[in-house]
């Protein structure tokens, strides 16, 4: 079921490469905010204003969530800089890019002394507005989203089908999202 431009392996390598991005963007947020979620002792400027709120869930949008993620774009844009721009690579940055969302923001609360997986439901976590199960909205919609910029990345692949490209999305959906499982599982385990 290799595809024409990279195999399941390195379809694997790409999304543990994710994971291991968002783990230590996870452990430097806390360093950061320390037990102050979403940047609300930082000296930053903030605003509440719904015309912008809605971007965020309705969280407050902040200086610091807006530096920090226009330079992850950039980051994540580099190589166009060296090589020619493609459609389909795009969809590979922004699909890497709202994974790498969905795992580091989780993995803050795996990683934050002040909250672990125990702390991590609604009545803690002021600002998350809408929860489905266990977990905010915005994690199901990113992870929708993502598997959304999978599929139109794939659609041009050949190899292996509709179920290779069922594969591959769950390759790189499911190695990031898993490893967060058990990261989650080993921080239980310390806490202990």
């Amino acid at each position: 079921m290799a595809s024409g431009h990279e195999g399941l392996v390195g379809v694997a390598m790409r999304s543990g490469y994710v994971f291991m991005l968002a783990l230590t963007l996870a452990y430097l947020e806390v360093q950061i905010e320390g037990s102050n979620g979403w940047a609300s002792a930082l000296p930053t400027w903030r605003t509440q204003d719904p015309r912008w709120t809605w971007l965020a869930g309705g969280r407050p949008i902040t200086g610091y969530h807006v530096a920090l993620n226009l330079l992850l774009l950039m980051f994540f844009h580099w190589p166009f800089v060296l090589k020619r721009w493609t459609l389909r690579a795009e969809f590979i940055v922004l699909q890497a890019f709202v994974l790498l969302a969905v795992v580091w923001d989780y993995l803050w609360f795996v990683l934050n002394p002040a909250y672990g997986p125990a702390r991590f439901f609604a009545r803690d976590v002021w600002w998350y507005k809408s929860w489905a199960g266990w977990v905010p909205v915005e994690y199901w919609l990113g992870l929708l989203i993502a598997a959304l910029f999978g599929c139109a990345r794939w659609r041009h692949e050949r190899d292996g089908g509709v179920l290779g490209v069922v594969v591959r999305i769950g390759i790189e959906v499911g190695v990031p999202v898993g490893l967060a499982a058990i990261a989650t599982i080993v921080r239980g385990a310390w806490s202990r």
